[in-house]
């Protein structure tokens, strides 16, 4: 990796719109590497492309940690990046590598939604939408400023704001060290009071649609290469499924190599069953303990529905431990009854009674289709119980009128609307209990209209886990 010279103010290439990335490869990722590198030397949290020379929609962002602000910590190498949502409004002090030494206060959004394309750990670029808020939020509004020919200074909301900052040499340095230990800590991980090291882990839940419903064009056959096209596509290492009938399995099982499964108890009245089933890398994870039950008032036996339910319901739990630090943490993933609101109460109380029971003080994550918005009384017994959902964590709050939220479509896209469907909206939760940290959060919209991967659109979530 090589430090570059960062180009300051008064160059043209900081005032002209940059072009649009179209070539990936391994230049591109050295590329990325510098600029991290020479943002790190230079102090700073985020780098564009035209700040060191180069007219190319690219940014690299990475915000050191902060225990109030569970986004800082966060790190991402993004291509042709674009915000598509922006609201609230906060005006702190801001200042830029290309205007060394000057800070002034700036209006900025308080939150923003970024799409583009983002360096995956496996060098791979993949499109990604990331929802952020507060400091976060603010270094991609700056990042993409740049993109544009704009520079900070063009912001200041009150010019007797802007002054400059004179540091020392020792002072620069001692920063740079600041900086240094604080991202070394939450990247590499060093976890001061035990010495275990912080891992990684991305996770999707996702409500497959089962393979014997007669569909039409969305029927399975015609959807399942696009279904597992969408899974590859985000590379999860642990995966909550909802709906697996046997045919979806056995096509998984051939088009899925990477990954092991674990079905689960059955449910649904009759056959074709379906399942809660797990899915995991296992280079990633590996399996220590598997169970499950079902949701009813003897959940160590198969039977009627129970509650008001209008279907047999069931939990499927597993216990991991990664490959690489060794870290251990207890994954339950369910699918509650759509109709009866008795159902998904009892049935949520019976998880959290046997999740207490089964997870022995270890972090805890929760999958699910749970047929219920977050105004429901479900959703506040997991809150009260201590977890927490990683949406609502990560600074995003919900809205029925915003689609963007919505986890179901019904086969509709774009062209869904929750009032023609019992007002569902973002019905597909991940929840977590213990050290089990979100660092973004994303609705995977993949689709081929009018073909879509399912009825419901997968939910993924990175964590940290330490």
């Amino acid at each position: 990796m090589a430090i570059l010279d960062i180009v300051q103010d008064g160059d043209l290439v900081l005032a002209k719109k940059c072009t649009r990335v179209t070539t990936f490869d391994a230049k591109l990722r050295k590329l990325v590497d510098d600029m991290f590198e020479t943002m790190y030397y230079a102090n700073g949290v985020g780098l564009a492309a035209n700040q060191i020379g180069l007219p190319l929609r690219l940014i690299v962002i990475d915000v050191p940690p902060d225990a109030e602000d569970r986004q800082r910590g966060f790190k991402i190498a993004m291509a042709n990046p674009e915000i598509v949502r922006l609201e609230g409004e906060e005006t702190t002090p801001e200042g830029c590598l290309s205007v060394k030494g000057w800070v002034g206060d700036v209006q900025r959004g308080y939150r923003v939604e970024v799409k583009g394309l983002a360096l995956m750990p496996n060098g791979q670029w993949k499109e990604q939408k990331v929802k952020a808020h507060g400091f976060l939020a603010r270094a991609f509004q700056h990042e993409c400023d740049h993109l544009n020919g704009v520079l900070y200074t063009s912001r200041v909301t009150d010019i007797t704001t802007l002054h400059k900052i004179e540091r020392s040499e020792e002072e620069v340095e001692q920063l740079r060290q600041q900086l240094s230990e604080l991202r070394e800590s939450a990247n590499a991980g060093a976890a001061k009071d035990t010495g275990a090291l912080m891992a990684s882990l991305r996770v999707m839940s996702f409500n497959i649609r089962g393979a014997n419903y007669p569909d039409g064009v969305n029927a399975w056959p015609a959807r399942a290469a696009l279904n597992v096209a969408t899974i590859q596509q985000y590379g999860p290492d642990l995966i909550g499924l909802q709906e697996v009938q046997a045919d979806n399995l056995t096509y998984y099982r051939q088009h899925l190599p990477a990954y092991q499964f674990a079905p689960g108890p059955q449910y649904n009245n009759t056959e074709p069953y379906d399942y809660v089933a797990l899915a995991w890398r296992p280079e990633r994870l590996q399996l220590l303990h598997a169970g499950g039950f079902w949701l009813s008032p003897q959940p160590a036996h198969y039977s009627g529905p129970a509650w008001g339910a209008v279907q047999v319901r069931s939990a499927n739990w597993a216990r991991f431990e990664l490959v690489q630090g060794g870290q251990q943490f207890v994954h339950l993933n369910t699918h509650l009854d759509y109709i009866s609101e008795q159902a998904q109460v009892e049935g949520t109380k019976l998880i959290l009674s046997q999740l207490a029971g089964v997870r022995g003080g270890l972090p805890a994550l929760v999958t699910g289709d749970f047929n219920c918005n977050p105004d429901s009384e479900p959703h506040a017994l997991f809150l009260a119980a201590g977890y927490q959902d990683s949406y609502i964590t990560l600074g995003n709050r919900d809205d029925l009128a915003d689609p963007t939220s919505y986890t179901t479509h019904y086969f509709l896209g774009d062209g869904y609307r929750p009032q023609d469907f019992h007002g569902s909206g973002r019905i597909d939760w991940l929840l977590t209990s213990g050290a089990l940290t979100p660092t973004s959060y994303a609705v995977a919209r993949d689709a081929q209209p009018p073909a879509y991967p399912s009825d419901h659109y997968p939910v993924l979530v990175e964590f940290s886990l330490g």
